[in-house]
């Protein structure tokens, strides 16, 4: 952790100064334009100023998920049952073959399995991580 307040910041009348404030950052250039400024009107207090450089991270866009709970698992089954794999993926090399499977089982789950709707108008707290809420409860 990187202290960024080096003076002090109380000077009581017949007292030592005392360093009362801090400014903790993990990272030495989130602070900029440290200034102690002086306290209001008969306050024995010094007002700390300075910028911070802050950013927020990307929030991520809600997806829609498969709803595997909700699928036609026996009509997706006949489907992939009917098929002629053997004609299919013979003459293909083991990576073509698996892309082959791979995009014919997308499809069908695509078809045959629901996805959610993401709720676009629930309101996330940018500033919040959902490990500090857990950690609040």
């Amino acid at each position: 952790m990187i202290q960024h307040i080096d003076t002090h910041t109380r000077f009581g009348q017949g007292q030592n100064p005392h360093r009362l404030d801090l400014l903790l950052t993990s990272e030495d250039n989130m602070v900029s334009n440290v200034e102690h400024r002086a306290g209001l009107s008969l306050s024995d207090r010094v007002i700390v100023t300075c910028n911070l450089q802050i950013s927020s991270q990307n929030q991520k866009k809600a997806e829609s998920r498969f709803r595997y709970f909700k699928g036609y698992h026996k009509k997706m089954n006949q489907n992939l049952l009917e098929m002629d794999w053997e004609a299919d993926l013979n003459a293909l090399t083991v990576e073509n073959a698996w892309t082959f499977f791979s995009s014919t089982l997308d499809d069908q789950m695509k078809k045959y399995i629901p996805k959610s709707v993401p709720n676009k108008n629930k309101r996330r707290n940018v500033w919040i991580t959902r490990e500090a809420v857990t950690k609040h409860k």
